[in-house]
């Protein structure tokens, strides 16, 4: 019977409903945006979004030889005579290492014809871009996981990215939804609230009108002659109590460079301090004081920027700021600096061995050391933010300055050849200090052009679908290259590591310790990631391959985390543990994730670490939060160390069904400070968390936090891939791999608790409502009731 088919009854079911429509469980029609949405004027977004296949983009594979290895080893047993043999071997090696998914190429009639509103980038990675970062999962297929502006693609802070502290608060979740945990939670939250509220506009403000922002913080007029002047004048007062007034007070009015000028005040100023007794009073006044004299410096910076290219004694002036205000100066600033030298350093010549022809040995050596702390600080950038350094390495070819020439070694040499051949025991400080410096950057250059942006590991293309059917050449080059990479860190540890350790009592060789040690524990860091990325884009019989790398890189990060933290605890001197804060707080946040994903691996330990460098901060540290720039940064990284040792302790308790009393009583065996950090982090109402009380508006960074918990619990909810209740929460483990049976960890996570948590009126409208403008005095938390809204 033929059955027109016009007659026939469609149904009004839309294939895809909208998220809001979903949730509200009314119809939708499909339409971007949909009527219910347009008609309301709300915002319509379609969760597990299909993107176009990416295959049509792509032309079909050509190999670039006609023949194989494979064929060449069949014809060279038969028809191709013995001495041939082996050259022929080693050819079919070659064309079997070459990675054929890098030979994609783009299809110019599919890119021109594309009318999508998203990226082409996007499109051509589909649904694998939830590999572009360590805390994906499969499950999630259109989370934004993609690397910000600030933080780079192998960040040092990747745990306080807002996926990170998502992961972060998941975790803790997935171990109890007690009060204490949502407490936590809170904290969490409310930091990111207090830390990063018109955090970017200041810090914008300050690096492009240093006076005006200067003028702001103290209430003053602005004019710049008088802000300058009011400078001067406070430092000058300061100067004269202690009876010490640099000579430049007396050059400034003839000085022709300011910048020149008040690079040297800075210097001059924190070589006052170094000499004079140290306090919690001195350190505040210090601060306040040096964060004057450096919005000076960046004033000058701007007009002088452009005005004097190619002076030499700029660039020296510059680098000497560059080593004072590293450590406690945001990334956005000191990258600004970092950039700039670079680039006018390799403007000036300074990289080629041509420009110092013909010049005086005593300038030449001056030029070198010059281009060789350059060299250091832009790889030390790199490793900080997980971004490409500026100064590429084939781009060097300057020799090392006279003191390391005479050690016998010269910039040829690689860094095996480097370590083998000098004796360290035998040079100066500076000698030491500076062939540590060079030693490190080529390590970081190593590592940065062989692996982590080797085109080999980062290519779009191996996102994919073809691609990804077949990694086994690329995870079999970057098991070598990790293997490489590890034994040069291998072998810096065993010689260079031990002499500064040994040597740590002084101030310049600790200083290159922490920087050592923090390098290290980010290199493998980095590399983790990486790797995680190539395992999860891999099939299942080829992630067995990247599972021994990714539990090297965590041990080894566990290793110089602890080590740095550590170092810190044994180091008496106050004001050398503060020139370490930057590496310090970014090593808690790290170790303390660490330690609530596998709250079994000697938690106490690591537990103490975190609770002994807190005591020592705090020491130098009051909880008020009146003071400078960098006065608040120290007291916030403080604050955020005690909510991470809350958190930790939380974790270790629902590990082993243990109480909070049980806690203190191993960290006793560690000392009485450890047990009295815990208590401040466990009282909700320490004077430590007060400000945090004080601030009810909500920050982008925690509502896109929320947003990304919600998400996860949202695609979950609509997919279609798994009928499982509970979502695999583990990272870096393959939950089929009977190797990582072994570690301890909640690796799923209960969704209904987790939804609950997020959407009930007892938790989510509860934090909400403390965001809204109410008075101090409506709230109080330490007394708040959970168990109703409000």
């Amino acid at each position: 019977m033929n059955v027109n088919k016009n007659l026939v009854k469609k149904t009004g079911r839309t294939p895809k409903a909208c998220a809001r429509c979903q949730k509200r469980k009314i119809k939708c029609n499909g339409g971007r945006p949909c009527l219910s949405c347009l008609g309301c004027q709300a915002k319509c977004q379609y969760t597990n979004q299909q993107f176009p296949s990416p295959d049509k983009f792509f032309l079909r594979r050509n190999p670039p030889l006609g023949v194989n290895g494979a064929s060449l080893v069949r014809q060279s047993r038969s028809a191709v005579p013995l001495h041939l043999q082996k050259l022929l071997s080693d050819v079919a090696m070659f064309l079997d290492g070459i990675n054929l998914q890098l030979f994609l190429n783009l299809d110019s009639s599919q890119i021109s014809a594309y009318e999508g509103k998203t990226s082409i980038e996007t499109v051509l990675i589909g649904k694998q871009m939830q590999y572009l970062n360590r805390f994906s999962d499969t499950l999630s297929a259109t989370a934004k996981h993609t690397p910000t502006t600030y933080f780079g693609l192998y960040s040092s802070l990747l745990h306080f990215t807002p996926m990170g502290i998502s992961w972060l608060i998941q975790k803790l979740i997935s171990y109890s939804d007690e009060r204490a945990i949502k407490e936590t939670v809170y904290l969490i939250l409310k930091f990111l609230d207090t830390s990063t509220s018109n955090y970017e506009s200041d810090q914008r403000l300050r690096l492009t009108h240093p006076l005006k922002f200067y003028a702001c913080s103290k209430s003053l007029v602005y004019d710049e002659e008088r802000i300058i002047m009011h400078i001067l004048n406070e430092l000058k007062r300061s100067f004269e109590e202690i009876g010490s007034v640099p000579n430049s007070f007396h050059a400034f009015r003839e000085a022709e460079n300011g910048f020149s000028f008040s690079a040297l005040l800075l210097k001059q100023h924190q070589s006052t301090f170094n000499h004079s007794k140290h306090n919690q009073q001195s350190l505040k006044r210090f601060l306040e004081e040096s964060d004057s004299i450096f919005c000076l410096c960046l004033e000058f910076f701007q007009k002088s920027i452009f005005s004097q290219l190619y002076d030499i004694g700029l660039l020296s002036s510059l680098l000497s700021l560059i080593e004072i205000v590293y450590w406690r100066e945001d990334s956005y600033i000191i990258g600004q600096l970092i950039s700039s030298i670079s680039r006018r350093s390799l403007d000036s010549g300074l990289n080629r061995w041509e420009y110092y022809v013909m010049k005086d040995e005593s300038t030449a050596d001056e030029y070198r050391r010059l281009w060789w702390n350059t060299y250091w600080w832009d790889k030390w950038h790199a490793s900080m933010t997980g971004k490409p350094p500026s100064i590429p390495e084939e781009m060097c070819w300057c020799l090392f300055p006279r003191n390391l020439m005479q050690l016998g070694i010269d910039e040829s040499m690689d860094c095996l050849s480097l370590i083998d051949n000098v004796d360290l025991n035998l040079s100066d400080h500076n000698s030491s200090t500076l062939f540590c410096h060079i030693l490190m950057s080529k390590l970081i250059t190593r590592l940065f052009s062989v692996v982590l942006y080797n085109r080999n590991f980062t290519d779009y293309r191996l996102f994919t679908a073809e691609a990804a059917n077949n990694l086994a050449w690329t995870v079999e080059q970057l098991n070598e290259e990790f293997d490489y990479v590890s034994g040069l860190y291998t072998a810096f540890e065993r010689k260079i590591g031990s002499f500064l350790r040994s040597n740590s009592q002084n101030e310049v060789y600790f200083e290159v310790l922490i920087q050592y040690e923090f390098i290290g524990a980010v290199s493998f860091q980095s590399m983790q990631s990486l790797l995680l990325r190539i395992q999860n884009l891999s099939q299942k019989n080829q992630k067995a391959n990247c599972f021994k790398q990714i539990s090297v890189c965590e041990e080894r990060v566990s290793h110089y985390s602890t080590d740095l933290l550590l170092s810190v605890i044994k180091n008496g001197d106050h004001f050398q543990i503060i020139k370490s804060m930057r590496a310090v707080f970014t090593t808690v946040i790290n170790s303390a994730s660490l330690l609530i994903k596998n709250p079994r691996n000697n938690p106490f330990y690591h537990l103490s670490l975190i609770c002994g460098v807190v005591s020592k901060l705090s020491k130098s540290l009051s909880c008020t939060d009146d003071g400078s720039c960098t006065w608040k940064r120290l007291q916030q990284g403080v604050r955020f160390s005690l909510i991470l040792a809350r958190a930790c302790s939380q974790a270790i308790m629902s590990s082993q069904n243990i109480s909070l009393s049980d806690v203190k009583a191993e960290l006793l065996n560690y000392g009485h400070s450890c047990v009295e950090i815990l208590d401040w982090a466990f009282d909700i109402n320490s004077a430590w968390y007060k400000n945090l009380m004080c601030n009810y508006r909500q920050s982008c960074f925690s509502e896109s936090v929320l947003q990304n918990i919600d998400k996860r619990v949202e695609d979950f909810a609509h997919s279609e891939k798994t009928d499982a209740t509970s979502i695999p929460l583990a990272i870096g483990v393959d939950n089929g791999d009977k190797s990582s049976s072994s570690e301890w960890s909640p690796k799923e996570i209960d969704l209904q608790n987790l939804d609950f948590f997020l959407k009930s009126d007892a938790t989510l409208d509860f934090l909400t409502s403390l965001w809204h403008d109410a008075p101090p005095h409506v709230f109080d938390f330490g007394n708040q009731d959970f168990s109703s809204p409000g």
